[in-house]
Order: structure tokens, then sequence, then C-alpha cells
């Protein structure tokens, strides 16, 4: 049987300031927002745009009209997700002439604006209640990016990921395991501008923490972790989380 290949070389990849989504939870309703900005990329005015919704196993699409007239669907419910942590999105622009079904652009791995988002941090990382923690409180897993599980059977657990307890004592901890798995156990190379890469938004986060020292012009492992334990301490006195801890523990 002959194989049809397709050439993706012209797919065009969809920068971060031509789209906005946002999750709004109203009563633990999840529905989402879409702006979309296409006019630069010369798309065929018949190509579809879909915006597909995705977290692990989980998947839903959404059809957005075409680029010369965008529709937004009446129901952009999240009925497949039972919270927003963890949801990723993907905008596709997909043609309707004669090569129907070639992917013209896209843009993947979106993390969306969340309702209860607070903090550069927090909003880098994914987070997601999970019943499969046993007697753990958290756990950092590393799919194709990181993601914190926080147990769900402790009840209110989005209250507690903002405790200046909770904060105190896992992001710290969370911070030097990203940083030890970008720079010491993966170890690959990095293209700094592609700022849709997940390692490239934690390495840009950290060097903006004030008191950050430069990145090490070296691949010694000593000097990187050493770098690595000066960042987390400047993260740690820029949040000042010695003193937050110390007030909530006091008060409780």
């Amino acid at each position: 049987m002959a194989i049809r290949r397709v050439s993706f070389l012209n797919r065009k990849k969809i920068k971060k300031s031509d789209y906005d989504i946002s999750i709004i939870n109203q009563n633990s309703t999840l529905t989402f927002d879409a702006i979309l900005t296409l006019t630069e990329y010369s798309f065929p005015n018949s190509a579809r745009i879909v915006i597909e919704a995705y977290r692990q196993t989980n998947w839903m699409r959404f059809e957005f009209g075409n680029v010369g007239n965008l529709q937004h669907p009446e129901n952009r419910m999240l009925s497949e997700f039972d919270s927003e942590e963890g949801i990723k999105f993907r905008v596709k622009v997909i043609s309707e002439d004669e090569n129907k079904g070639v992917l013209l652009g896209e843009a993947d791995k979106i993390n969306p604006k969340l309702s209860n988002s607070t903090g550069d941090e927090i909003s880098l990382l994914p987070v997601q209640p999970s019943s499969d923690l046993q007697q753990e409180i958290f756990r950092l897993e590393f799919d194709f990016e990181p993601r914190l599980l926080v147990n769900s059977n402790l009840g209110d657990w989005r209250s507690l990921l903002l405790t200046p307890t909770f904060y105190a004592l896992v992001f710290p901890d969370i911070l030097r395991q990203i940083l030890n798995r970008i720079l010491l156990i993966d170890n690959q190379n990095i293209d700094i501008d592609d700022k849709q890469d997940w390692r490239v938004k934690w390495i840009l986060f950290t060097k903006n923490i004030p008191g950050v020292q430069d990145f090490p012009n070296s691949d010694d492992v000593n000097e990187i972790d050493y770098w690595i334990d000066e960042s987390v301490a400047a993260f740690c006195r820029y949040k000042q989380l010695k003193e937050k801890f110390s007030l909530d523990w006091e008060r409780s």
C-alpha cells in the first residue's frame, strides 16, 4: 500500500503573543475563553481553526470557525475535566483547500490563565489533584514537563497549596528538583529563544529572581550544582519564606 507523505516544512508556529486562553471556574463548572490574532500568518481565509484542551488521557476539541470568520462556539464547557489544574491547550489551523486536512499552523502545550493562579512559579507549574498518593501529601512528576500532584483526599487541597507553611516547605524543593532535572539529569541542548519550552520558562524564571548569580559558563557539575543551591537560597530570601513560615506556624 502506498504511503502518502506530507511535508510539514511550511507549518507555521503561532507565537505566544498571538493567543490568550483563560479557564473560568464558576461554581466548579469549567469553561474557557480564547483570543486569537492570526492576521500576520497569511493563512487562507477558508482554513479551519480548532482549539483542543487536554490533560493526560482527557481530551476535548472545539471548532472556532475559520480564519476569515472566527466564531467562538457557544458551548466551551470543559466537561471532561474535574478540575482546571494541569489542563493544556493546542491551537490548530487546518487547510480546507486542495490539501485538505494539512496542518498549516499550530501552537501547543499552552498553559492557560487560571482563575486561581497566584504567582509566576505556580502558574508555571501545572497542579493536579490525585487520589493515588496514599500517605504522600504531594509528589512532583515529570512527563514531558513537570507537574505537581497534591493528595485530593486532604479535602480543600487548593487552600493547602496556598498556605505559607506548605509553600515554604514545598516550593524551594520543587525549584531545586526542576533545575536539577533540566541542568544535571537531562542535560540537553536548550534553545533559549524557544519561549514555549518549559525548560526555558523555568530557567528564565530563576534568572529573574533577585540575587541570582550569573549562570556559570562551564559544564562543570560542581559549578552548576552550586548555582542551583544559590538560586534556591535567593528564591527563599526573596520570598522571605522563613519569616512567613514562622508566622504561620505560630498561628497554628
